[in-house]
C-alpha cells in the first residue's frame, strides 16, 4: 500500500528556511519520514534512525540497567525481579520497607504501585503488576525496588544533552465534603484536555491500581473526601496514569543534569526519558537521597511540551537538529520541470549533468518513475505516486520531475519546493488545455521554486516571461536574437543561456563563454538542461561532460572545454 503523503513541514530552524519534508509510512500512527532520498530519516513517536535496537532492550531490562548504572556511581535504588508473591515479600523485608513493585518490562506508568508498607499491600502491588505481565502488556517478571522518597522529575537528554525537565504530579482529586472520589474523577476527566492518546493529558482512569492507591490512604471509590483533602488516585505521577506537570528545567541542578546525561549515553539511548525521585531537583539528588529510578527508550514529550504550570519547551526541535545537523533540512535537489506533454527527453538530459557528477538521481515523468533506468513500481499510475515512490529511495541523491498542467490541475504539485524550476514554452511542448490554463501552470510551478532556488525560462516566450519571470533568481534561454530581456537581464548582472552560431553560450552580465556546440536540428530542450545544470553550480566541465558523446545533440572537444573561462569554474 502507498504510503500516506503529507506535504507538511517541521522547520529545524535553518537550511533554505523550507523545513524538513515530511512522509507519513502508516495511515495512522506516528511512524513517519523525514526528508528525501539519501538524507531521509525515520521516527515513531521519539523513536528515530539513531535509536538502537540494543538500546531499547537494555532500557526493558530494568534489572541490567540497573546494575550498570550502580557501577557507573549513579545512584539508583536497591531491588531485585522476582515470579511471585512470597517472594516479592521476602525482597521488600531484604532490601527494606517501602518498596514499590512493577513490571520488569514496563511502560508508561502501568502496573506500577509505590510506597507499600505491609505485607498486604506488597502482595496486591505484586499482583498488579503481574497482571499486565499475564494478559501479555509485558514481558518478563515483577520487580521489587526500594521506595524512594521524594517528587517524581522526568529529565529529557536528547543526543547526550539535557534539553528539558518537568515535575510530575500523580493524578488526584480534592475533596468538596459532598461528591464521591468516582464523582470527583468524573468531573477531572470533563477538562477537554483529557483526551485517550491524542490529548495534552490523559484522563484517570479508576482500575485496581487506583484502588490500591486510595487503601494506601483508608479511601475507597466510594468514599466522600473531607472538603479540601487531596485523594491520590495514582502513587505513581506517569501522564498516561492522568498525572499532571510542572516545567522546571531551569532549576535542575548540574550534578542532576550530568547523572542523566551519563545514563542516556551508557545505555546508548539517543532520546531518553530519565525518571529522577529526589526531593528537590535543585539540590545534587546523591545529597538528600534521591536516584534515578528508570531510563525510558522513546518518552512522551507532553510533559514538556505542554505543561500544566512553567514555560513549554520545544523539545521536538532537539530532535531534529540531532537528526539534520546544522538546518540540513534533509532535502536533496528536485529539479521540477512544466511540459505540455513529455518533452522529448528533457528531464532525462537534465539527469545526465547529475549523473556526470557522479550522482544517483530519480526521473519521474507521465510515464512512470525510474532511478538508473530501473523502473519503479508504485501502488497507482499517478505521477503523485510516483513521484513518492522516489521520495522513498534511500539512494537518491537528486530527483528530476517532469509535470503537466492536466497533472498540476488533476492532482497538484507532488512536492512542497523544488530547487530548480524549468517553464517550457506551451508552443513547443503543445499545450492541450490552452494558454490561459498552461500559464496558471507555471505560476503555480513557479511559485513552489524555494527562496533561494531558480527558475529558468524562454525569454524568447514573451506571455511566459510576463506571467512569472523579472528577477535576478531567474536564467533566461534564448535561441534566437537577444531581446531587450535579456539585454536588462544581464545589465542587472543575471545570468543567461544562449545559443548563437550552433554554439550554446553562458552569459553572466558582460562575461560570456562558448560551452558546447550544437548539432543541426539537435534537441530544443539543450538550453534549458544546461541551465539546470548550472544554476545547480556545477562546473562548466561537468555540464560539458554530460553532453559530449551522448548523440542528443551535444558534442564538447577537449581543446574547447580546456577553454572555459575560470570566472565560472573548471
Amino acid at each position: 500500500m502507498l504510503p500516506s503523503w503529507s506535504i507538511c513541514r517541521l522547520d529545524c530552524g535553518g537550511g533554505s528556511g523550507a523545513g524538513i519534508p515530511v512522509i507519513r509510512l502508516k495511515r495512522r500512527g506516528h511512524f513517519v519520514q523525514l526528508g528525501w532520498g539519501v538524507h531521509q530519516k525515520h521516527i515513531d513517536v521519539t523513536e528515530t534512525s539513531n535509536t538502537s535496537a540494543i538500546a531499547v532492550r537494555l532500557c526493558k531490562k530494568k534489572p541490567m540497567t540497573n546494575a550498570l548504572l550502580r557501577t557507573l556511581g549513579i545512584p539508583v535504588p536497591a531491588g531485585r525481579a522476582v515470579q511471585s508473591a512470597e517472594e516479592a515479600w521476602q525482597v521488600a523485608m531484604e532490601i527494606g520497607l517501602p518498596v514499590v513493585t512493577k513490571p520488569e518490562a514496563g511502560n508508561t506508568g502501568k502496573g506500577v504501585s509505590v510506597g507499600l508498607k505491609t505485607e498486604e499491600q506488597v502482595r496486591v502491588g505484586y499482583d498488579v503488576a503481574a497482571s499486565y505481565i499475564l494478559r501479555g502488556k509485558f514481558r518478563g517478571k515483577v520487580l521489587v525496588e526500594r521506595h524512594i522518597e521524594g517528587n517524581e522529575y522526568r529529565l529529557l537528554v536528547v543526543n547526550g544533552s539535557l534539553v528539558a525537565a518537568s515535575h510530575r504530579h500523580p493524578a488526584q482529586v480534592v475533596g468538596d465534603g459532598q461528591r464521591t472520589i468516582r464523582e470527583l474523577v468524573d468531573i477531572v476527566n470533563r477538562d477537554p484536555r483529557r483526551r485517550p492518546k491524542s490529548g495534552e493529558l490523559y484522563p484517570i482512569v479508576l482500575d485496581e491500581a487506583a484502588s490500591l492507591a486510595l487503601a494506601q490512604q483508608e479511601l475507597a471509590f466510594d468514599s466522600i473526601p473531607k472538603a479540601g483533602q487531596v485523594a491520590r488516585v495514582r502513587q505513581n505521577s506517569n501522564l498516561c496514569s492522568g498525572g499532571t506537570a510542572t516545567a522546571v528545567s531551569e532549576r535542575v541542578h548540574p550534578f542532576n543534569a550530568q547523572m542523566a546525561e551519563l545514563a542516556a549515553r551508557a545505555l546508548g539511548v539517543d532520546v531518553a526519558g530519565v525518571d529522577v525521585v529526589c526531593h528537590d531537583i535543585s539540590w545534587p539528588m546523591n545529597e538528600r537521597g534521591g536516584a534515578i529510578i528508570e531510563v525510558n527508550a522513546s518518552p512522551g514529550l507532553q510533559t514538556h511540551l505542554f505543561p500544566n504550570e512553567g514555560q513549554p519547551r520545544q523539545v521536538g526541535r532537539s530532535i531534529l537538529d540531532m537528526l539534520f545537523p546544522a538546518g540540513t533540512g534533509g532535502r536533496i535537489p528536485l529539479i521540477a520541470i512544466l511540459v505540455a506533454r513529455h518533452a522529448g527527453g528533457l528531464g532525462g538530459m537534465v539527469a545526465r549533468i547529475w549523473e556526470a557528477a557522479g550522482q544517483i538521481v530519480g526521473l519521474g515523468t507521465p510515464e512512470g518513475a525510474s532511478v538508473g533506468g530501473r523502473r519503479l513500481e508504485p501502488s497507482d499510475s499517478s505521477q503523485q505516486a510516483s513521484t513518492r515512490a522516489l521520495f522513498l529511495h534511500p539512494l537518491l541523491e537528486a530527483l528530476v520531475v517532469e509535470t503537466t498542467p492536466q497533472i498540476i490541475v488533476d492532482e497538484g504539485l507532488a512536492f512542497d519546493r523544488c530547487q530548480i524550476a524549468i517553464v517550457t514554452s506551451p508552443e513547443t511542448g503543445g499545450s492541450v488545455n490552452g494558454t490561459g490554463d498552461w500559464l496558471r501552470a507555471a505560476r503555480v510551478l513557479a511559485q513552489a521554486v524555494d527562496r533561494v532556488g531558480t527558475l529558468i525560462l524562454n525569454a524568447d516566450e514573451q506571455s511566459l516571461t510576463d506571467a512569472v519571470g523579472g528577477s535576478l533568481s531567474v536564467i533566461y534561454t534564448s535561441a534566437g536574437r537577444q531581446n531587450e530581456l535579456i539585454y536588462e537581464h544581464r545589465a542587472r548582472g543575471g545570468r543567461c543561456v544562449l545559443q548563437r552560431e550552433g554554439c550554446v553560450i553562458l552569459a553572466e552580465g558582460e562575461r560570456e563563454i562558448e560551452l558546447i556546440r550544437v548539432r543541426q536540428g539537435g534537441p530544443a530542450w539543450t538550453l534549458s538542461a544546461v541551465a539546470a545544470g548550472w544554476a545547480a553550480g556545477f562546473p562548466p566541465r561537468i555540464i560539458a561532460q554530460a553532453f559530449a558523446d551522448d548523440g542528443a545533440g551535444g558534442r564538447t572537444s577537449s581543446s574547447e572545454r580546456a577553454t572555459i573561462s575560470p570566472w565560472l569554474g573548471s
